[in-house]
């Protein structure tokens, strides 16, 4: 669009040569130009999201005496309330480490977790976790057996235990000191299973767009200072209980109205549809959704959420408000609904962030997930010292179960399977131009080669940004969602991906790829 790599925008706006940066959502964040002076706002703002835009101007400059807001969306007291969180003292409760030991002790009674799978899982984790996965895997599978042995209700208790056990560790462990060596080898061991033991979820089907621009006016609302008082507050580190209750199954979005007009004696329409699934999109572009989604579990991520989708709900009411006060009225119907769109929303929230945050969310030990997908390097096999084909195969391969899922998902490259960085350098070297040694460019060129075997539409679907961190380069690719079923052509076959809690799997089955695109597209 600008006649130059997206890459260099930052650079190019520094000169004399640009005055004016068009922004959506990728620069609303983490970007830095201390020559910023003024921000023209034309699209709703909320809660981090807000404060993280706003602030884009607080970067100071010699010749700036000043900054200068003019926002055509929001009004002061939303921008008030997006600031109030972050402009308090917070207090936390003191922590109390038997907390730990007690949530520990209670996982004993399922028989699950075998101390001798434990030394030996962990062993193999310390020693080299890239080299022995497969082997670590095995050591693991007969305590996920044992857990598929329990009846739902105990899995469900379980899998609440071992994640409650890992969260309370991670954060005590941060401020303060254990001794107790085999607690630390019980957490590496629980951390990985807590992965291999997930619920998954299928999803409904988006609408899509459905709203078109016909009218504007402006007009000058407000003008003033937006400041705010200082005050205190108190957090819970660590909350009491349990989680939340199993979640239903989900299921298209049709379907969902048809069964709660028949339950409600209500008549939904097709309108009414849109104004609910456009609640749904507020709360996706809320950045604070994001952020919690990315950093939770489904389970974690719904405390709360009936009171954040009241307040989208009341937020939308104007644009249909017969129906929006059908909902606030009528808890069952308006508790129906949420159960339905929460996993959907926590699912499109996370994939969300993944796309706009700082790269070095995305990277941890326990970082993969059915979203997101660590990748050492593009082509170059680091055992054998040489480019290799099945390394290119395998990017391919899991960005087309990303297009082929409900939400896409985001695959980083140059990061290791235990959320190691180990950079695009050895890719680039194997590419050259003119006698010089790849970069970026060639590394983006090569990539987009690859995706010839998905086809232009599927293609389109992929976009692509490189990061430097710790001195090394890596490429985060964002992969949309396909509105029909992608193929890879390699060779002579034509080969369907399918993503999954732990991978990306081959389906050959005719009878079987047709159950699964037709509950992926149904309409």
């Amino acid at each position: 669009m600008n006649g130059f790599p997206d890459s260099e925008t930052p650079q190019r706006f520094d000169t004399d040569e640009w005055q004016i940066l068009v922004v959506a959502e990728k620069y609303q964040t983490g970007f830095d130009q201390p020559k910023l002076y003024a921000m023209y706002v034309d699209k709703t703002l909320t809660g981090l999201a807000a404060v993280q835009t706003l602030s884009r101007l607080n970067r100071t400059h010699p010749d700036k005496t000043g900054t200068f807001v003019l926002d055509f969306r929001n009004s002061v007291e939303s921008i008030q309330e997006s600031f109030a969180p972050w402009f308090v003292r917070t207090h936390a409760p003191p922590t109390d480490p038997h907390l730990l030991y007690d949530t520990h002790a209670e996982l004993g009674p399922f028989d699950v977790l075998r101390p001798e799978e434990i030394e030996t899982m962990v062993g193999l984790l310390l020693a080299d976790p890239e080299r022995n996965h497969q082997r670590i895997h095995s050591v693991m599978q007969p305590a996920v057996d044992r857990f598929h042995a329990l009846d739902s209700d105990r899995q469900d208790a379980f899998r609440d235990l071992l994640t409650r056990f890992t969260r309370i560790y991670s954060f005590l462990s941060q401020v303060v000191r254990f001794t107790d060596i085999k607690l630390e080898r019980d957490y590496l061991f629980c951390r990985r299973l807590a992965q291999l033991v997930r619920e998954e979820s299928v999803a409904g089907v988006d609408l899509g767009d459905s709203v078109e621009l016909t009218h504007l006016r402006m007009e000058k609302s407000w003008q003033g200072d937006a400041s705010l008082d200082v005050d205190d507050g108190e957090v819970i580190t660590i909350p009491p209980g349990g989680g939340a209750a199993r979640k239903l199954d989900q299921v298209p979005l049709s379907e969902i109205i048809q069964r709660i007009n028949e339950r409600f004696g209500t008549h939904i329409s097709d309108t009414d549809r849109l104004f609910v699934d456009q609640v749904a999109d507020d709360i996706v572009a809320n950045e604070t959704i994001q952020v919690q989604a990315l950093a939770n579990s489904e389970e974690a991520f719904s405390v709360g959420f009936d009171s954040t989708w009241t307040k989208a709900l009341t937020g939308r009411m104007t644009a249909n408000e017969e129906f929006a006060f059908q909902l606030l009225d009528n808890h069952e119907l308006r508790g129906a609904l949420v159960d339905q769109y929460r996993a959907s929303i926590y699912s499109r929230a996370r994939v969300a962030r993944q796309r706009t945050c700082p790269i070095g969310e995305l990277i941890r030990p326990d970082g993969e997930s059915r979203f997101l997908e660590y990748k050492t390097t593009l082509r170059w096999d680091v055992q054998t010292g040489e480019t290799a084909a099945y390394l290119e195969d395998a990017v391919v391969k899991t960005i087309a179960g990303f297009a082929n899922s409900t939400y896409g998902g985001t695959l980083l490259v140059g990061v290791t399977d235990n959320g190691g960085i180990y950079g695009l350098e050895a890719d680039y070297a194997t590419f050259s131009k003119r006698g010089e040694r790849g970069d970026r460019d060639l590394w983006g060129q090569h990539l987009k080669n690859l995706l010839d075997r998905l086809g232009a539409s599927a293609a389109a679907l992929v976009d692509w940004d490189f990061f430097t961190l710790d001195g090394k380069d890596l490429c985060r690719i964002s992969i949309d969602p396909s509105d029909h079923p992608v193929y890879e052509t390699r060779g002579d076959q034509r080969i369907f991906w399918w993503r999954t809690p732990v991978g990306t799997d081959r389906i050959d089955d005719d009878r079987e790829r047709d159950r699964v695109i037709a509950r992926r597209w149904a309409k």
